[in-house]
C-alpha cells in the first residue's frame, strides 16, 4: 500500500471515529484505567474493547495493513483528547 493509499485509509477512519465521539459512543470503563468500550455504529448491541488494540474486524484482519489504526481506537484517542482539554480549561 502506497502512502497516499495507507493516508486517504485512515482520513476515512478519522472521520467515522469523530462521529462515534459526537454520537457518545465511546465510554471509559470504571475501574480500568485505558480501557474503553466503544458502541458499533452499525450493528446494534455490538462493542468493541479498546485498550491499545481493538477486538474489531477491522483491526484484526488489516492492523498492520492500516499502521493499527481502526476507527474505534481513533474515536478514544479523540475522547482522551477531549477529556485531556476539559481538565486544562
Amino acid at each position: 500500500m502506497s502512502t497516499v493509499q495507507l493516508i486517504t485509509k485512515l482520513a476515512e477512519r478519522l472521520e467515522k471515529a469523530k462521529a462515534l465521539v459526537e454520537d457518545g459512543c465511546v465510554h471509559p470503563i470504571t475501574g480500568e484505567p485505558n480501557n474503553y468500550v466503544v458502541e458499533s455504529e452499525r450493528d446494534v448491541g455490538t462493542y468493541y474493547h479498546v485498550n491499545g488494540v481493538c477486538t474489531c474486524p477491522d483491526f484484526q484482519h488489516r492492523g498492520k495493513e492500516i499502521a493499527g489504526w481502526c476507527k474505534h481506537k481513533l474515536a478514544v484517542e479523540l475522547m482522551k483528547e477531549q477529556e485531556q482539554a476539559g481538565k486544562s480549561t
